[in-house]
Formats: C-alpha cells, structure tokens, sequence
C-alpha cells in the first residue's frame, strides 16, 4: 500500500495573519543570558558567514562591491526586530540570490519582490499553499540546487584528476 502524499499543511497550521509585536516573556537575568547566549552566537555566526559569502559570489558575478559591514549591520537589525514579532533570525538566501542574478537582476527590488510575493502567498493564498505536495518543494529545491551549483568547479577536484589520469584507457600503476 502507497504512503499517503505529504502536504505543506501536514507540516503545521498556516496562519494568515499578521504577528504582532511583543517583548518575550522571560526573565531578564545572567542565568537567561547564559542560556540564550551560546545559541545566539552560533546563529550569528552561521546567518553573517552565509550572507558575507553570499554578498562575495553576487559582487563576483556582478563585478560590483557591496558593504559588507553595512549588509552585517542591516542583519543584525532585522533579527532584532524579526524576534520582536515572533519571527526566526534570517540571512542572505544564496539560491535566490544567484537565480536573482543569473536571470539580470542587478539591485535589491527583486528580493521585495520575493519577500511580497510570499508575504501574499501566505495571508491570501494561504488555503492553496497548505495542499502543494512537499514532494513538488523537493522537486523545486533540487532544480535550484542545479541551478545555481558552479559546475565548472568540478574540473578542480583532484578525484577527477585521479580518473583522468588513471583509467584513460591504457593500464595504469593502480591495477598492477
């Protein structure tokens, strides 16, 4: 017997309506802090190293140079204030960013675009989205996975040299 198909909706309820703002209701003491602070730094970290690596591969490809302090900066707010509406801590999304790219995009309307899009999709389309197979979202994130993957740096991988040199057609050393 089939399993039955897997829907976003089966992933968790799907409000449509906006968050609203609130303080979180924990104590404000060290014994907080030293829970909260380990965790808070590894996100930090991991958010700021994706987006300074996303902002290097877009000004590689664009030949542009961006302000990497002022896009940190920009970060670190917006998790701020994300956290205050109930929100999770984000960063630069390098698929999008590359696709941005790759299909022309050279300024930042074109992640409102994205960000309006899904905002729309969620709180008028939400009764729609809640019955998109999560077999289609793997689908779409393998396509942007080959989308944006450099396929050229595959020729550097010193195993595909070990290949090219070894199993060429003539016997090598490695089968003696």
């Amino acid at each position: 017997m089939l399993s039955p198909l897997l829907l976003v909706g089966d992933m968790g309820a799907l409000t449509s309506t906006l968050p609203t703002f609130l303080i979180p209701d924990v104590p404000f003491n060290l014994e907080t802090f030293k829970i909260i602070f380990p965790y808070s730094i590894a996100l930090a970290i991991v958010g700021l190293l994706e987006t300074l690596l996303t902002s290097s591969i877009v000004n590689d490809r664009t030949d542009t140079a961006s302000d990497k302090n002022k896009e940190s900066r920009g970060q670190g707010i917006a998790n701020i204030v994300a956290g205050l509406f109930g929100g999770m801590a984000g960063c630069a999304m390098i698929g999008q960013s590359v696709i941005n790219v790759k299909s022309g995009e050279r300024g930042r309307l074109s992640a409102l675009v994205a960000g309006t899009f899904l905002m729309f999709l969620i709180l008028v389309l939400g009764n729609i989205v809640v019955q998109i197979p999560m077999a289609a979202l793997v689908g779409v994130m393998i396509m942007v996975s080959i989308g944006t993957f450099d396929w050229t740096s595959i020729k550097g991988l010193k195993i595909f040299s070990f290949f090219k040199n070894n199993f060429s057609g003539e016997r090598s050393h490695f089968f003696k």
